[in-house]
């Protein structure tokens, strides 16, 4: 593993540079590749393709890719792991991992060397760039895992790569207690945090209600709208360079990110393509579009032509960086609100949903709080489970949200508001955050 991440490393140090036409080339001929093994080895997309009528051999280009069919996160769910993994895979050297379930139902996809390689190489790309290297210090905030048992071991966490993480890099759960988070942070004299703006945002309240200080060289945001008010709460809490990041577990990882200049997200082109589309047309440079992605190294279980929700805007000029790789801006949908308790503590979507996430036989859940305070948690519960998860919710709830009144209803389907995308956690009295 640490042998193809090394070399994916130094392929990808090398491609960010490239001119535009031979980016252009090594991506359309991935393409080409990932179209053909999903019709041939991929029954949902071979189903999916001849109930449309799509003739994958059509696919020569980026611009040929609205000739097969658009995929939501509901198809991929429908379907079912089984019919969306390629027949003949070695499932043994694969590991199954899921979303985080910020969208409210978690979808699963397998990990292989390969896509492991690649996700592991784009992030030393990035972390590279930002000034990281081997000898300095990296801690990552993560989601525990929904069964409530330590995280599962991924693929990148075994053998000698797994060794360098280990001994390089500290992870942190979002159900850990902020206090003893930021002790870990202060005594692990992190020099790159990675992690998402709400939970650093309570980690600094908490830092500062205990007296410490925290202070490391970068702070990479990622998994949530970041607004320029947080931007720079962090960066002055933190003292650190503020860089934001746009990804998914889905398509294997990073999508795009910040360089040093600011300038807008660099897509990474080698391994994802990004249609902006309106009305199902892609949209001008400079316009905003729903963000639809390809991926072209998830293989076991491919993503093409992936509606995520999120709304962004191509650029079309070249970064002062030098980078070739596309640009985009303003990454706007994944939004999260804080929950307003009585005694006027916020508490953030992440820590939430790391709670929620804990419970056995919740399929879906919103929590939503009203203009009175109140707080509603509709709930799509398995069969059988309703008097535990109505036991543990009310705990959770009672942990969380104190003496702010908490309604727990059941449902048979969380109902998403039309033309926006899906918010786990939506509050009435958080649309802007104080600072503190």
């Amino acid at each position: 593993m640490m042998y193809e991440v090394l070399t994916t490393w130094i392929s990808l140090q090398r491609s960010q540079w490239y001119e535009k036409p031979k980016l252009a080339k090594l991506r359309d001929m991935k393409l080409r590749r990932i179209v053909d093994h999903a019709h041939r080895r991929v029954r949902f997309y071979n189903r999916l393709y001849q109930a449309r009528g799509a003739d994958p051999k059509s696919i020569m280009n980026v611009s040929d890719l609205s000739r097969v069919p658009i995929v939501t996160r509901q198809h991929l769910q429908q379907a079912g792991i089984g019919a969306r993994t390629a027949i003949g895979t070695d499932l043994a050297a694969c590991r199954l991992c899921s979303t985080s379930g910020t969208t409210g139902a978690r979808l699963q996809v397998y990990e292989d060397q390969t896509s492991v390689a690649y996700r592991d190489a784009l992030n030393l790309r990035l972390l590279w760039a930002y000034g990281f290297r081997p000898f300095q210090r990296l801690c990552r905030t993560r989601f525990n895992d929904p069964t409530g048992r330590e995280p599962m071991l991924r693929l990148s966490d075994v053998g000698l790569w797994g060794f360098v993480r280990k001994h390089g890099m500290k992870q942190i759960l979002y159900n850990t207690d902020p206090v003893k988070a930021v002790r870990i942070l202060s005594d692990w004299k992190t020099d790159v945090i990675f992690g998402n703006p709400s939970y650093l945002r309570l980690l600094a309240n908490s830092a500062k209600t205990i007296g410490l200080t925290l202070r490391c060289k970068t702070v990479i945001t990622s998994g949530q709208f970041l607004d320029d008010t947080t931007r720079a709460f962090i960066g002055n809490a933190f003292q650190a360079d503020i860089y934001d990041h746009y990804g998914m577990e889905e398509v294997g990882g990073s999508i795009a990110w910040e360089c040093p200049t600011h300038s807008g997200y660099h897509v990474n082109d080698e391994c994802v393509i990004l249609e902006f589309l309106r009305d199902g047309e892609p949209v001008a440079p400079g316009e905003p579009g729903e963000i639809h992605v390809t991926s072209l190294t998830r293989t076991v279980t491919p993503i093409i032509r992936y509606a995520t929700g999120d709304i962004g805007i191509p650029l079309d000029f070249e970064c002062g960086c030098g980078r070739k790789l596309s640009l985009l801006k303003d990454i706007q949908g994944r939004i999260m609100d804080y929950i307003v308790t009585k005694d006027r503590r916020y508490v953030p979507s992440i820590l939430i949903i790391g709670r929620v996430e804990e419970l056995q036989g919740i399929e879906q859940y919103k929590v939503f709080q009203n203009k009175d305070q109140t707080i509603d948690l509709h709930v799509k519960i398995t069969d059988g489970m309703e008097s535990i998860v109505f036991f543990e919710l009310r705990r959770v709830c009672s942990d969380l949200f104190g003496d702010t009144p908490a309604r727990i209803v059941k449902v048979d389907h969380v109902e998403q508001a039309s033309g926006r995308k899906f918010r786990i956690v939506e509050s009435a009295l958080t649309s802007k955050l104080p600072l503190e």
